[in-house]
């Protein structure tokens, strides 16, 4: 890595876009195009058939790298690579920016066709485009139907241009941010996955020792352990949703949650209130999500007055952490147990029949302590990444706009 030095910039010239150092250029996007006609490419629907196969560039494949689509070239022009800018043309989160991986142009995404006798670097016409176009693009969609992007905003957006060394110079600081939120990224999927195996360790085989089991309807579980069903265990109240005229943003009344939109990693957080609160959900009572998304779990840190989203699981004979666990485990059991046509809900006879293991309550403890141990590390590993990702943000804000110039030592 070669040496960078920073300096502060002295005279910024005012843009749309904001100050930006006068001894760079601003321009339209479209000028770094190849030109008006071929600069942009859009994608087309997948083909099936004989032939080679690539990855058909879904946004799910682009933001998570997993292929649920493959499709022939029939036109080398939608061959993409990874120094490709993609924009998602129309949808709902339409005039959001990617860069590009080796698979064939989907018909909701475009790609760019550079003018390579411009002085331009890839990687920093994608942090451009991410921070100065994205935004507007975004903010001015247009249909009435699906959304899509305005192409004459688009084509007109400005982006500031330094020399290219500095540029270069720029992505280099960027791209180090980049890996080190890649590699807490990385971080927080192992400890998910670890987290997962020891779910399912501990729900099965417990954390004290254990030599005999048994066959249960449940799966095999120590033999000391009974098997329940819930409502044996705990009172379900199923959530009411009070008058809308009662709602409040300014924290008079009760905090509201209508469902699983204000849950948290562990404990929700409210923005809504109401002052006539209808069903109540006691501190440290699970709260469960029973309408679509049905199953994600929550604990209750406050009295709070859940929408018909929402039960509560008051806790009698059982560790409130223990069972917040082992419903979060057993998800997809409990979406199992949903009905509906419309949409999907699970009821409160279902809840109450819903069957769970009860070690001793040494044991309980134990398995939640444990569990509760790897989150916090978890939980530590995501406000990293969040600090890392302030700091990208307030760096792309100074490197950007040649407010804070940077050139090699």
């Amino acid at each position: 890595m070669n040496k960078l030095c920073f300096y502060k910039e002295i005279k910024l010239i005012p843009f749309q876009i904001g100050e930006v150092s006068q001894e760079w250029k601003v321009i339209q996007f479209k000028d770094i195009l190849i030109n008006k006609k071929n600069g942009i490419i859009k994608g087309k629907k997948t083909i099936k058939g004989y032939g080679e196969k690539y990855p058909y560039l879904t946004v799910e494949y682009l933001r998570t790298g997993n292929v649920k689509e493959k499709s022939i070239l029939v036109d080398k022009r939608l061959l993409v690579n990874q120094k490709d800018l993609l924009l998602l043309w129309d949808g709902s989160n339409a005039g959001e920016f990617f860069k590009g991986k080796t698979g064939i142009l989907s018909s909701t995404m475009i790609k760019f066709v550079f003018d390579e006798k411009k002085n331009i670097d890839f990687d920093f016409i994608f942090y451009c485009a991410k921070k100065f176009v994205q935004p507007i693009l975004k903010n001015s969609t247009k249909g009435t139907g699906i959304p899509h992007v305005d192409k004459n905003i688009l084509l007109n957006s400005l982006i500031p241009l330094p020399p290219l060394a500095e540029q270069k110079a720029i992505v280099q600081v960027l791209k180090d941010i980049d890996d080190l939120i890649e590699i807490v990224e990385n971080q927080i999927k192992t400890l998910q996955r670890i987290k997962r195996a020891l779910m399912e360790k501990y729900f099965s085989e417990g954390v004290f020792e254990h030599k005999e089991f048994r066959k249960t309807k449940i799966g095999r579980i120590p033999k000391e352990w009974e098997v329940n069903k819930l409502g044996n265990v705990a009172k379900i109240i199923m959530g009411q949703s009070p008058p809308s005229t009662t709602y409040n943003t300014q924290g008079i009344g009760m905090p509201f949650l209508q469902g699983k939109a204000e849950f948290g990693n562990v404990h929700p957080s409210e923005t809504k209130y109401t002052t006539k609160p209808l069903k109540i959900a006691k501190i440290g009572s699970v709260l469960i999500s029973v309408r679509a998304p049905v199953g994600d779990v929550n604990i209750a840190d406050k009295e709070y007055c859940i929408g018909r989203g929402l039960a509560s699981i008051k806790v009698l004979k059982v560790d409130n952490f223990f069972l917040f666990y082992f419903l979060h485990k057993e998800r997809t059991k409990l979406q199992q147990c949903s009905c509906g046509s419309t949409f999907q809900a699970i009821k409160k006879e279902h809840l109450e029949n819903f069957l769970i293991p009860l070690p001793p309550i040494e044991e309980q403890k134990e398995i939640a302590h444990r569990l509760k141990e790897i989150d916090e590390v978890i939980e530590n590993r995501k406000k990293e990444k969040e600090h890392l990702i302030r700091i990208k943000k307030k760096m792309m804000d100074l490197l950007l706009t040649g407010k804070v110039r940077i050139m090699e030592c």
